[in-house]
């Protein structure tokens, strides 16, 4: 009968892959919590109750008809949106511009403190 021998970076491998593993398994435990409110909130939003807290009831998007509907003495939703998204693109924009002289002046210029900075 051969015996059969294994070298040390065997088992470094399948510690290596316990450890892994575990690390994953705590990482998904920890973040049930976190997935589990945010599928409870998504799934109150379309329904009227909840039985046992968690079970929606009553199916239905009335919680979503600002989307196709103006409510009164609010703005619509999608100029709304479109406004934000706008501002943010300028504000990025504006922002790339003046990082880039920041950058530019940070990598060529000498001057008192720049490795700290750096």
């Amino acid at each position: 009968m051969e015996r059969r021998t294994y070298n040390i970076t065997y088992f470094q491998r399948k510690k290596e892959k316990i450890v892994k593993i575990s690390i994953y398994i705590i990482l998904i435990f920890m973040s049930l919590p976190i997935i589990l409110s945010y599928l409870w909130l998504i799934l109150s939003s379309f329904s009227k109750g909840m039985k046992y807290g968690i079970i929606p009831t009553n199916l239905t998007l009335e919680h979503w008809r600002f989307l196709w509907e103006s409510v009164e003495g609010y703005p619509n939703i999608w100029s709304v949106t479109f406004n934000t998204f706008l501002v943010a693109f300028l504000v990025m924009a504006f922002e790339v511009f003046v990082s880039s002289f920041a950058g530019y002046a940070l990598s060529r210029f000498k001057f008192r403190g720049r490795v700290t900075i750096l």
